[in-house]
């Protein structure tokens, strides 16, 4: 029982990190707007912080999640797709807090244009991979609701779709991915903590 409840609080504090974060994060949702990315991650004095909240955040959340699935839900595939999710994650924010600083600071600062490509790849691949981390967190969310009864089975499968209709017209679409994020991504987001908060009283 005590574990449990340490595991749900630290799944619903790491998502409430994460979209703590996430709100104050640069409206950066178009990988290929490279020239927007770098004005605006260069007049961003939170990027490091927002990026270590974010950190702590998804880890936190999707350390949860694989626990919850595999224990409570019995759906070990759910559990090793946040599993995967989170080392794509931890790939990204490695770069985004210890490389893209970096060379942002070269360019500006030491007029190191020839950097410009470079940090505009590191970007694109950054955020791209992001979506494709959230893609695998929503088909793990469909098939973590799978093992749920009742209404939860269909709220979560039914959210995670819409979800992962988003991510890929977010792809597809890139100028409407801010608008596409927002209306589809907090779905699953609020599903999940609901399930959560259920599981911790049982």
């Amino acid at each position: 029982m005590k574990k449990r409840t340490f595991v749900a609080t630290m799944t619903i504090t790491g998502a409430l990190l994460l979209g703590t974060a996430t709100v104050f994060h640069p409206p950066l949702s178009n990988p290929w707007n490279v020239t927007f990315a770098m004005n605006e991650v260069a007049h961003d004095s939170f990027w490091r912080l927002d990026h270590v909240v974010f950190l702590v955040g998804i880890f936190g959340w999707l350390t949860g999640l694989a626990y919850f699935a595999d224990t409570e839900y019995n759906s070990r595939d759910a559990a090793r797709l946040f599993a995967v999710a989170l080392a794509v994650w931890s790939l990204v924010l490695a770069a985004e807090l210890a490389v893209l600083p970096q060379i942002l600071h070269e360019i500006v600062l030491q007029d190191a244009t020839g950097l410009q490509p470079i940090w505009g790849i590191l970007f694109t691949w950054g955020l791209f991979s992001g979506y494709l981390a959230m893609l695998i967190v929503y088909v793990g969310f469909f098939l973590l609701s799978v093992s749920v009864k009742g209404w939860m089975s269909r709220a979560g499968m039914i959210s995670s779709i819409i979800a992962i209709a988003g991510a890929v017209l977010s792809l597809c679409f890139p100028e409407r991915s801010l608008w596409l994020q927002v209306t589809t991504a907090p779905l699953p987001y609020l599903w999940s903590l609901w399930l959560i908060l259920r599981a911790s009283f049982r």
